[in-house]
C-alpha cells in the first residue's frame, strides 16, 4: 500500500472490506506511519455510522463498486456530485480526523460475493484527483486484486489447517499444502525445516518448491499440474513419487504428491492443488516397522531388511548390517518389495508410512 502511495499523490492509500453486520474493516498494513497513526478511527467510524445505521453513503458505494469491473478505477465523483460527497456526515468525520476528502477505488475482488478492494485518500487542499493516479491506478488494479485473492486465500488456507498442523507438526514428515499453480500456501515445521536447509529442496520467493536440478524442479511443476487435474476429475493420476537427491546425504528425499480439493468449498469457490509428503530418511525415526511387517507377512529378517531399506541403505548395505550376502539381502528385499505391491524403495517407505506415521 506504501508503494502505492509513493507512486501516486493520494495521502493514504488502504485496503477495505465489508464483513459481518456490514462492518467495514480498514487494513493500515504495509502503510504509511501516518496512517497507522489514525487506526482508531476506523473502529470509531464503525460505531458512529455502520452500527448506528447511517448508511447512506457506504451503502450506495459499495453496491455502485460491487458492480465495477476488477481493478477497474472508480472516482468519488463517479458515484455521487462534489456538493453531496462534502455535505455528508461519514465524509466530515473523516476529513476532521484524517484532513481527507476526495477518494478513488478500486474493486480488487475476484470473487462476486466478497466486497473489498483499495481506497486512495486525497487531502482536503487537493480539489481533484489527479488523471495520471487514475492511468497508475488502472494499471495496477488487476494485480492488486490478483494478490489479494492469493493472500485472502492463503489466510483462509492458514485459520483451516492450523488445528491439522500443531498434529503434523509431531511428525517427521514434512506436509506441504500447495495451490494449483505449485505455491506452497502452509506447511508443517518439518517441511519447513527441510526448505531451511536448502539440501535437495526449498522455497523459491514464489513460494513453489525448487531443486538444484532444473529437471526435478520441472518435474515437481508438472506433478502438480497432473494431480491437480486429478483433483478437479480430470485426471487419473491418484499420485505421483518423485526422489529428490541432496548433497549433504546418500538417501536423497522422497517426494509424493497427492490430490487436494476442498469438496464442501470451506476455503475458496473452486479449490484445487496438491498435497506434497515430504520423506527424509535420515529423519524417520520411529517407523514402526515391526507393526507394517506383522500386517504384511514379513518374517523376521526381512522386518529387519524393510527397517534398513526405509532408512536409506542400498541393498549392498543392507546386506553387510545383516551380516549376509549380497544376493541374500537381495531376496528380502524382493520379498517385502512383492509382499506390499511395491515396485519402488519409494512406495515401498510411503507405503511403510501410511500404515505407522512417526510420531516424536
Amino acid at each position: 500500500m506504501e508503494a502505492c502511495r509513493r507512486a501516486t499523490e493520494a495521502k493514504h492509500v488502504l485496503h477495505y472490506a465489508y464483513g459481518e453486520y456490514d462492518e467495514i474493516t480498514f487494513s493500515s498494513r504495509g502503510g504509511s506511519p501516518t496512517l497507522k497513526s489514525i487506526e482508531w478511527m476506523f473502529e470509531q467510524y464503525n460505531a458512529k455510522f455502520r452500527v448506528q445505521g447511517v448508511t447512506g453513503y457506504d451503502d450506495v458505494g459499495a453496491a455502485f463498486m460491487r458492480k465495477a469491473a476488477v481493478g477497474q478505477p472508480v472516482k468519488d465523483t463517479d458515484i455521487w456530485t462534489i456538493d453531496w460527497i462534502s455535505k455528508r456526515p461519514e465524509v466530515i468525520f473523516v476529513a476532521e480526523r484524517a484532513g481527507v476528502l476526495r477518494r478513488l477505488y478500486l474493486n480488487t475482488s475476484l470473487d462476486p460475493l466478497i466486497n473489498a478492494g483499495v481506497h486512495f485518500w486525497y487531502d482536503s487542499s487537493q480539489p481533484a484527483i489527479p488523471d495520471q493516479d487514475v492511468a497508475f491506478s488502472g494499471l495496477i488494479g488487476p494485480h492488486l486484486a490478483k494478490a489479494f485473492d492469493i493472500a485472502r486465500w492463503a489466510q483462509s488456507l492458514r485459520k483451516k489447517y492450523d488445528a491439522v498442523l500443531g498434529a503434523l507438526d509431531k511428525m517427521d514428515l514434512g506436509i506441504c499444502v500447495t495451490d494449483r499453480f505449485g505455491r506452497v500456501a502452509v506447511c508443517n515445521t518439518a517441511a519447513a525445516d527441510i526448505c531451511a536447509e536448502k539440501d535437495g529442496i526449498w522455497r523459491d520467493l514464489s513460494g513453489n518448491l525448487v531443486t538444484n536440478d532444473p529437471e526435478k524442479t520441472a518435474a515437481i511443476s508438472q506433478a502438480v499440474q497432473n494431480i491437480t487435474e486429478t483433483s478437479k476429475g480430470k485426471g487419473g493420476a491418484s499420485a505421483v513419487e518423485l526422489s529428490i537427491p541432496r548433497r549433504g546425504s546418500d538417501h536423497p528425499l522422497l517426494l509424493i504428491v497427492s490430490p487436494l480439493r476442498d469438496a464442501d468449498v470451506e476455503l475458496e469457490r473452486g479449490f484445487f492443488g496438491s498435497l506434497i509428503t515430504i520423506i527424509d530418511a535420515d529423519w524417520i525415526s520411529n517407523l514402526r516397522i515391526d507393526l507394517f511387517g506383522d500386517a504384511y507377512g514379513f518374517t523376521s529378517m526381512e522386518k529387519k531388511a524393510a527397517s534398513l531399506l526405509v532408512s536409506g541403505l542400498t541393498t549392498p548395505e543392507i546386506g553387510e548390517a545383516l551380516g549376509v550376502a549380497a544376493s541374500t539381502a537381495t531376496s528380502h528385499v524382493k520379498a517385502v518389495m512383492k509382499k506390499t505391491l511395491s515396485d519402488n524403495r519409494v512406495k515401498f517407505t510411503w507405503r511403510a508410512l501410511q500404515f505407522t506415521p512417526p510420531i516424536l
